[in-house]
């Protein structure tokens, strides 16, 4: 977490990542550090087929997330008996909010896809990105009827299966701008997109911002 010219903003790190390292020198930081053991521990009862995988957000704002980490803050300098709890449900907290910013948050839901049909849909989906899936060729994995389909698909998954392939073409080209030096349109063939202009327009429109403004907001790890 951090405060640079008193305007509060939070970075979320995964354990796993290096792409970001030192901040600015005028900024002050709160650093908070989760076993992700006890994450899992935490949502343990929730109706979560799996914990998804968070990606990184750089200098992102949410009042929920820093109040809670303000309390995590106050309650280790006070070291009250009672504090290890607050502090759990301070974590719990923050990692609800993280987890309600994915696009992708996959539930079990009475009436929707079965895990196996889940994955193979989901697995065919990101092996063929570049390719234009048919609604039938989806509906044949699940043995489905194109109507029960698209209602356990959305049921399961929150959205149609025209947004959720968008949305994972979106995904793709994340890391294509975070980790490549590839033109825009090189991107944008590479994961699915007619032209460098429907894919700017698609990812203005789901990530609030654009390819160019996305890519510069991240080290540049492809000239390292």
């Amino acid at each position: 977490m951090s405060a640079e010219h008193q305007v509060p903003s939070c970075l979320f790190l995964p354990n796993d990542w290096r792409g970001w390292e030192i901040g600015a020198s005028t900024a002050a930081y709160l650093s908070i550090s989760v076993d992700p053991v006890l994450v899992s521990e935490l949502f343990s009862r929730a109706t979560l087929t799996a914990l998804p995988a968070l990606s990184p957000d750089l200098g992102f704002e949410d009042s929920i997330i820093m109040n809670a980490a303000r309390g995590i803050g106050a309650e280790i300098q006070d070291r009250n008996p009672l504090s290890g709890l607050l502090v759990e449900s301070y974590v719990a907290t923050i990692f609800t909010q993280l987890l309600r910013k994915q696009k992708y948050v996959p539930s079990i839901r009475r009436g929707g896809l079965t895990s196996a049909n889940l994955n193979r849909v989901i697995e065919t989906i990101d092996d063929e990105l570049t390719a234009d899936l048919s609604l039938l060729q989806l509906v044949e994995l699940a043995g489905l009827s194109v109507p029960h389909f698209c209602r356990a698909f959305k049921q399961t998954l929150g959205c149609p299966p025209h947004s959720f392939i968008v949305r994972r073409r979106i995904d793709r080209a994340k890391e294509y701008l975070r980790h490549s030096s590839m033109a825009l349109t090189e991107i944008a063939l590479a994961c699915g997109f007619s032209s460098s202009s429907h894919f700017s327009n698609a990812f203005r429109r789901e990530v609030g911002t654009t390819p160019l403004a996305y890519r510069g907001s991240w080290p540049n790890e492809a000239a390292d």
